[in-house]
């Protein structure tokens, strides 16, 4: 859907700590969000991090399917919109069965959403 900017006026929508999980209906509850944000046919979409739970012990493997939960949701939001990474969005960094951390916590995110870092800037409608 296109967003018809006005000038000097710009609505954003921010969201933050999803934490996505496969349980507990939230694959439904993510697309009622996803439904709400679009609603308010913002001009930018933010997301604050925390999108996955408990990637900070876990490994890649186990938070794929919250990851795809999460995809989603991201995936249905129109229009312009970003993610932030979130503590809970490092995957590995403590593993719960002891083994070594991962080498980039980060990694998983940054293949998830394209990028090479997790920090960018970018202009938002001119």
């Amino acid at each position: 859907m296109a967003r018809h900017f006005v000038q000097g006026r710009l609505r954003i929508v921010f969201y933050s700590d999803v934490h996505a999980r496969t349980e507990w209906e939230t694959p439904t509850a993510l697309m009622m969000a996803a439904d709400a944000i679009n609603a308010q046919k913002a001009d930018l979409v933010l997301g604050g991090g925390d999108l996955i739970t408990d990637g900070f012990d876990s490994t890649s493997e186990e938070v794929a399917p919250r990851w795809n939960t999460y995809m989603v949701m991201h995936s249905a939001i129109e229009g312009e919109h970003h993610a932030a990474i979130g503590n809970h969005d490092l995957v590995g960094a403590l593993p719960k069965d002891g083994s070594a951390p991962a080498d980039d916590p980060r990694l998983d995110f940054k293949q998830r959403f394209g990028l090479t870092r997790t920090y960018r800037s970018f202009d938002a409608l001119g």
